[in-house]
């Protein structure tokens, strides 16, 4: 296409974008932070997810939020002046969604029941580590309603507020933990990434990229072209999502990031045409850079949207909407480009600037020289590199622990800790055996009986949990009823007989303690254990012992029902054909399934990103062989890194997933421009040595530039206590500079290796 011509549908373009900006600024300012809950990143169908959304339609949610203070202990008085205050809080503001207001020395008083035939030491006993910590430490629990999430935060600071007020302790001093406020730190997080890294992460790649252009008025129109890429992704997240989540909170800077990689590429184009000055030099730069800026786009698109394979929604939320955000924004780049490079007569490069070229060309030769002598042994280090670590990525483990989200001496951490350390775990495993629902038409004396069977049953589920060793407690209806006697002789058979007679009384109370709970066909009840180190690899070894242990409790039925027990109302409950269904579930057990999906999203993700873009890279060289070739220098980089955190037993998390194949689809954009260059001196007729360095030169200094420019956009999030962004960002840094030393020394030996021919022919 004529240069001119180009150029004035460039300007077309130019005003048509000019017209788009205020929409998309529009909505760009409308995206709003949230936070996706770990049960919702799972598939609706997920068994997991599914089963966990029954248990909490109806025995509400198993995570409570948990408040305390140092020196919080019964006869504290401050403890039922922080309960009250917060239960009229809950009755005042039922948009908070406090469903109930618990603490230790009422959940105490309501087990010490004379009527039940409890002490106050004999509760006391039962509830250690449910209602009182082993060393006398006490707590109020708020029971929340799912209803709460937007509402969270305000919530969680009206409860440090009044708590604080009440107690004379200061805000920072009290100790909270439980699911909900690791949500709202989480969300805190978030936003203080937004606050406090975004702008530093934009002024420093200004900074950067000024340093490695040598040009402002060049600076500032490649980093207006970006800007737009950013703005396009925030308005396609509130778009299509209304609200941008911790993992989420990236991709803006990421699309902003590659959009200015592209830019600098087109203006290396741009100079290399030698139109300093001429307002066509930018239509001739794309003509001559449109082609590998639109591949290298492809290829990234394909590593972005290779993520769409994963079952975990941030995860293939994070894919396409990045996908989407990179291509409209690379179209923006390249559609206006002519015309923003044909505004002004001068390129303002300082002198500088101008002698980078010569020394860029003494640096392309040494290169060149050194990858040619010394070829074989550089390929041979890469692949012994790659081989070593793939055996580190099959060590490689994962996590979505909330202490793995923030450093140790992080006061949400150290909070956790204290509850932890005084209290008792606050992970938990949701035990339900479901019975056939007795019918209430039956005679009084056998229904009763039948619930007396089966807190034989549950009776025996608790004790078996109990006696594990990693449990630390648990809490079902046994832990509010008095001991159910099983003895054959008088004075136990006048026991059940008494106990019997009463059991529709502590019913009614159990189902408005969320213990039992009746259904169309069947009736359940619930066991809460809570569980030393329930996470990583401690999991499915400890979920299989209590499992086990549960299911032997209820295959170990005696032969005959008890003395006092007819036929019909102990056999159909303890017969192996009419055991209770056992079921397990809770946050916890959804958690894990989100774990192994972290792995298996991994490599299924970046196998997806590879076959995506092994094909264009084979298009391009002509050759299925060369095309393979060409992906070592861009494979090891990731493999390298991810192997060391194998090896170094460092954990993924949901964000670092997100740089393998993202980061692949980056390191092929430089490898495109420099196979590029190389393949088009070999058709001129240039030798193997004379190409490379040719192609060294011409894209040495934009691939280190754009190197250099995204890794200082990314620095500022490394920074960041909240570790899965400041992970993302070095892991990021790590690959791209794994990248360039890909591109300018494995490259460039492959290519002057035995292999050459697969590429150059």
């Amino acid at each position: 296409m004529d240069p001119a011509k180009l150029l004035r549908l460039s300007t077309v373009c130019l005003w048509g974008a000019l017209l788009c900006l205020p929409v998309v600024i529009y909505w760009a300012a409308r995206v709003r932070l949230g936070t996706v809950v770990v049960q919702s990143w799972l598939p609706g169908e997920d068994a997991a997810r599914t089963a966990y959304s029954e248990f909490v339609a109806r025995f509400g949610d198993d995570q409570v939020l948990f408040l305390s203070w140092p020196g919080c202990r019964l006869d504290d008085s401050r403890l039922a002046r922080v309960a009250s205050v917060l239960r009229e809080l809950q009755r005042q503001s039922p948009e908070l969604g406090i469903a109930a207001v618990n603490d230790s020395a009422s959940m105490l008083a309501a087990a010490a029941d004379a009527d039940r035939g409890l002490s106050a030491e004999a509760a006391r006993q039962r509830l250690a580590g449910i209602a009182i910590g082993a060393d006398g430490s006490c707590f109020i629990a708020l029971q929340l309603s799912e209803a709460t999430q937007g509402a969270r935060g305000q919530l969680i600071q009206r409860v440090m507020s009044l708590a604080s007020s009440q107690t004379g302790v200061p805000e920072e001093q009290l100790i909270l933990a439980g699911e909900p406020f690791q949500v709202y730190i989480i969300d805190r997080a978030s936003r203080e990434t937004m606050q406090y890294y975004v702008a530093p992460s934009s002024c420093l790649a200004l900074l950067v990229a000024w340093l490695c252009l040598g040009s402002w008025r060049l600076t500032l129109r490649v980093f207006v072209l970006a800007g737009c890429g950013q703005l396009i992704a925030l308005a396609l997240i509130a778009w299509f999502l209304g609200e941008m989540s911790a993992v989420m909170v990236v991709m803006p800077t990421l699309v902003f990031m590659l959009t200015l990689s592209a830019a600098v590429h087109l203006t290396n184009y741009y100079r290399e045409s030698g139109g300093l000055g001429d307002p066509r030099a930018g239509a001739r730069a794309l003509l001559l850079g449109a082609r590998p800026c639109l591949v290298a786009t492809l290829t990234t698109v394909c590593g972005f949207g290779s993520l769409i394979v994963s079952n975990l929604q941030p995860v293939w939320q994070f894919g396409w909407l990045s996908s989407l955000g990179l291509l409209f924004s690379t179209l923006v780049l390249l559609g206006v480009f002519p015309a923003v490079m044909a505004l002004g007569s001068r390129d303002g490069r300082s002198p500088a600037a101008a002698e980078l070229p010569h020394a860029t060309d003494r640096l392309a030769a040494a290169l060149a020289t050194f990858t040619a002598r010394w070829s074989s042994a550089i390929t041979d280090l890469g692949i012994a590199a790659l081989i070593g670590a793939g055996w580190g990525i099959t060590r490689l483990q994962s996590s979505t622990e909330f202490e793995d989200m923030f450093p140790k001496s992080s006061p949400a951490v150290s909070g956790l800790r204290w509850i932890e350390a005084h209290v008792g775990p606050i992970d938990t495993l949701e035990f339900v055996l479901s019975f056939d629902r007795p019918s209430r038409t039956t005679e009084p004396a056998e229904f009763d009986r039948q619930l007396l069977d089966r807190l034989q049953l549950l009776a025996r589920v608790h004790d078996a949990l109990e006696r594990s060793v990693h449990t630390a407690s648990v809490m079902s209806a046994i832990s509010f009823l008095p001991a159910i006697p099983d003895g054959a002789g008088t004075r136990d058979t006048i026991r059940r007989a008494v106990l019997r007679r009463s059991i529709n009384a502590h019913l009614d109370r159990l189902h408005a303690q969320h213990l039992v709970a009746d259904l169309p066909g069947a009736q359940q009840w619930r066991l809460s254990a809570r569980i030393h180190q329930l996470c990583g690899t401690n999991y499915a070894p400890i979920y299989r012992a209590l499992q086990s242990a549960a299911e032997q409790s209820l295959a170990g039925q005696p032969e005959k029902p008890l003395a006092d027990l007819s036929p019909v109302g102990f056999s159909q409950a303890a017969t192996p054909g009419n055991r209770p269904q056992l079921s397990i579930t809770g946050l916890q057990v959804v958690m894990e399934r989100a774990h192994s999906a972290l792995l298996s999203d991994l490599g299924s993700s970046f196998v997806a990103a590879f076959a995506l873009i092994a094909p264009l890279m084979m298009l391009i060289v002509g050759s299925i062989r060369g095309g393979l070739i060409l992906m070592l220098p861009n494979v090891l980089p990731v493999a390298l890194v991810f192997g060391s955190m194998g090896w170094l037993q460092i954990k993924l998390d949901v964000a670092s997933i997100l740089t393998a194949s993202v980061a692949l689809g980056i390191a092929v954009d430089d490898t495109l421009h420099f196979v590029t260059w190389f393949l088009r001196q070999r058709r001129a007729g240039c030798p193997v040595d004379s190409a490379v360095r040719e192609a060294i030169s011409r894209c040495g200094r934009p691939m280190l530039h754009t190197t250099l420019i995204c890794a200082g956009s990314m620095l500022p999030f490394f920074l960041s206590d909240f570790l899965p962004t400041s992970k993302f960002a070095l892991l990021m840094i790590l690959i791209l500079a794994g990248a360039i030393l890909g591109d300018l020394l494995l490259l460039p030996a492959l290519l002057q290796a035995r292999w050459q021919r697969f590429v150059s022919a």
